[in-house]
């Protein structure tokens, strides 16, 4: 038995690294490898789990956990493992890839319904982890507003549940940084200290010690993205890489490093050259900029004071909130990372188109991509 539980575990590997070690292979490739790969394992399960009938439950579990391995739905693995929920219905581990086979199959209700039964047995992370996606699907597919915002919670609540769990599970942390970034963007990117906890519980995905996690282009796909909003390049750029190589076809994760590689080039030339401004003009800006006059206007006064807000909840409240007056101050001034309560009076030289943009949109490809395309968590 432990033989063959190796060879699962190197099975999953193999599908896991195949873009790595095969970069010029189309998914079709992948999927065609990847299978045949695993179908010979079924034929080394121990006769003594295949030979007893009080132990055939655990027989169609092992066999469905050995063909959901492959990357597409395979409906002799639904039939092993929905009759192994049938024959002992406490086998949490038999519901969850019960779940996970009709999420590739694209049932997502009985998938969640499966999911909510493995959790019934057990609270196990995989199980709160798969069905907190499941829920942000849901998410997405309702109209009801409110509905949705209860689903994104109850998805939230789950991934920190799983959390508590193992503090050194680097799916739950995975699974919780997609929560926080979904609760980023569905709240209108109005609180930025969401994303912090998004990074913050991506790294902690990173340096957990979970192979399979670190070769999961979704989590540094997702992580680049995170990055990019802060503006953060260089990790950025790696994460990005790393992505590209584990699975290129993923979201494009090839073309949107090289994307990011062309526009940084762009923008470095434009501050190179300034804008290809000629010296002519730039004097002509200095000299309008120097001619402002320090003291604004009582309308200028006005649009450039703002009311800050301790909290979401308070906007409704007019005791709870408090004038600033924002501070002119000059590029010198500036430091890494959010400058609050300055504004900066300047020239445009140039513009550097970027045609893969961090989205200002609920509704935005990445959005979709931070809750309707997780393959994993």
């Amino acid at each position: 038995m432990d033989v063959l539980m190796e060879r699962i575990k190197e099975a999953e590997h193999f599908r896991d690294r195949y873009f790595k070690e095969h970069p010029n292979s189309t998914l079709a490739e992948k999927s065609k490898s990847v299978r045949e790969r695993v179908i010979p394992l079924l034929q080394d399960i121990p006769l003594e789990i295949r030979g007893s009938s009080s132990s055939s439950a655990d027989y169609c579990l092992l066999s469905g956990t050995i063909l959901n391995i492959c990357t597409e739905y395979e409906p002799e693995c639904e039939k092993y493992l929905t009759k192994a929920v049938k024959l002992n219905p406490r086998l949490t581990n038999a519901w969850y890839e019960l779940g996970e086979c009709l999420w590739k199959r694209e049932d997502y209700e009985i998938a969640i319904d499966c999911f909510k039964k493995s959790l019934s047995v057990e609270r196990n992370i995989k199980s709160l982890c798969s069905l907190a996606t499941a829920l942000r699907q849901m998410a997405l597919r309702t109209k009801d507003a409110q509905k949705a915002a209860e689903l994104r919670t109850e998805a939230s609540r789950l991934c920190a549940e799983a959390v508590e769990l193992d503090g050194e599970n680097a799916t739950a942390w995975y699974a919780l940084g997609n929560a926080y970034v979904t609760d980023f963007f569905s709240n209108g990117q109005t609180n930025p200290l969401y994303m912090k906890k998004a990074r913050e519980a991506y790294e902690k995905a990173l340096t957990v010690k979970d192979d399979r996690e670190s070769l999961s282009p979704d989590l540094h796909l997702n992580y680049a993205t995170a990055l990019k909003f802060e503006q953060d390049f260089a990790k950025c750029l790696q994460h990005l890489f790393i992505a590209s190589e584990l699975d290129p076809h993923f979201f494009d994760a090839k073309e949107r490093y090289e994307s990011l590689c062309i526009y940084l080039k762009h923008f470095s030339e434009a501050i190179q050259r300034k804008g290809r401004l000629k010296s002519k003009r730039l004097v002509e800006f200095q000299k309008a900029l120097s001619n402002i006059p320090s003291n604004k206007s009582t309308q200028q006064q006005q649009f450039l004071s703002r009311r800050v807000y301790r909290n979401s909840a308070a906007r409704d409240s007019d005791d709870r909130k408090e004038e600033k007056q924002l501070t002119e101050c000059d590029f010198e001034s500036l430091h890494e990372g959010p400058n609050e309560d300055v504004y900066i009076v300047g020239k445009v030289c140039g513009i550097v188109p970027n045609a893969d943009t961090v989205p200002l949109l609920v509704h935005s490809r990445i959005y979709e991509y931070f809750t309707l395309k997780f393959r994993h968590c």
